[in-house]
């Protein structure tokens, strides 16, 4: 070898063998990653971009720059184990743009964890390339899932295509139903085998009637601007999922005008079923100190003829009592009150 090549080697050779720096990089929080670690030398750069595309948090409106770069090279497409995105993108919609984000997800062989998130920003003209109604984007895939979270339509399309995960451990869904109430058991078997899940009562409502309901680990079970006689209903149906819960995060957004049932009257409805209910934590909108009170009964003491009033207690309290009082395996408790 000739004398400049081999200083020219020795110049970029790591300084650390790989059974020791590759450990290191495993240790780095994908979002501190820096890619100019693939500027140290190419033999370093293959080790950086295995890990940087391990774990991907696409930036909003960078869809589309990642698509480019995942069609240009597989080989990273093939790196990637967790993906979170929002459909948003740094221009206007195009019709060809949702066929562009299909043909990325097609290339990522190795996906285990999928997030699919809201977009903050507003189209000026029609949906982002991703919206509720674009589940195509999915067909076709290799992958097989372990965690899906989503704000694709809740219907017949995303229950069959949730029939062909038989790996999905987790369930995350924060989008709306489409169409009428269709009883989607059957196709949403799947969620039976979940250990953890994010649904709203629209989906718990499939398995009604049914033998088999799903037994998460943990749940957190969203109830959206329903009425006193759903919320009710939702809460009875908690009662045949609780057999092996055990951490439980209940959210809660109603209206501030009408009707709504007290917090504590929802888990005294399911708590008996909930043996091993460890953890709880209860998120509302409701402002109990703007709502209005109930007309207090007076009563008269011997205090010179002045009334003195005994107001009842809050619905705040009552579930704090309520939780402090109840014989469960409680161990953390949690509750947030408050317009939002």
């Amino acid at each position: 070898m000739a004398p400049g090549a081999q200083a020219f080697t020795l110049i970029f050779r790591p300084r650390l063998p790989p059974e020791l720096f590759r450990p290191i990089l495993q240790f780095i929080p994908p979002s501190d990653f820096d890619y100019r670690l693939s500027l140290v030398s190419h033999g370093f750069r293959v080790d950086v971009e295995a890990q940087f595309y391990k774990y991907v948090a696409v930036p909003e409106k960078r869809l589309l720059y990642f698509c480019r770069t995942m069609i240009a090279r597989p080989d990273l497409a093939r790196r990637v184990q967790r993906l979170a995105f929002t459909g948003a993108v740094h221009r206007e919609p195009e019709p060809t743009d949702t066929g562009l984000v299909a043909q990325m997800m097609r290339l990522l062989v190795n996906l285990k964890d999928l997030s699919i998130s809201p977009s903050i920003h507003q189209a000026r003209a029609g949906p982002w390339p991703v919206h509720q109604d674009a589940l195509r984007i999915l067909h076709g895939c290799p992958f097989k899932l372990e965690r899906l979270a989503c704000t694709f339509a809740w219907g017949e399309p995303l229950a069959r295509w949730l029939a062909t995960q038989p790996q999905l451990a987790a369930f995350e869904h924060d989008g709306s139903p489409c169409g009428s109430a269709v009883r989607l058991a059957p196709r949403a078997a799947t969620l039976l085998r979940c250990a953890y899940l994010r649904i709203s009562p629209y989906i718990l409502a499939c398995f009604e009637g049914r033998e088999d309901k799903p037994q998460p680990v943990a749940l957190r079970f969203d109830m959206r601007f329903n009425t006193v006689r759903e919320e009710y209903d939702a809460a009875r149906a908690l009662r045949d999922i609780c057999r092996n819960l055990k951490c439980l995060t209940l959210t809660r957004h109603t209206s501030t005008t009408g009707e709504y049932l007290s917090t504590s009257r929802i888990l005294r409805t399911f708590a008996d079923r909930a043996p091993n209910l460890t953890c709880l934590a209860v998120y509302e909108n409701i402002d109990y100190v703007r709502v209005t009170p109930s007309p207090p009964t007076p009563y008269f003491a011997d205090c010179g003829g002045f009334a003195m009033y005994a107001p009842p207690p809050s619905p705040q309290a009552k579930t704090s009592a309520y939780c402090a009082s109840s014989r469960s395996t409680l161990r953390s408790w949690r509750c947030s009150s408050g317009r939002r």
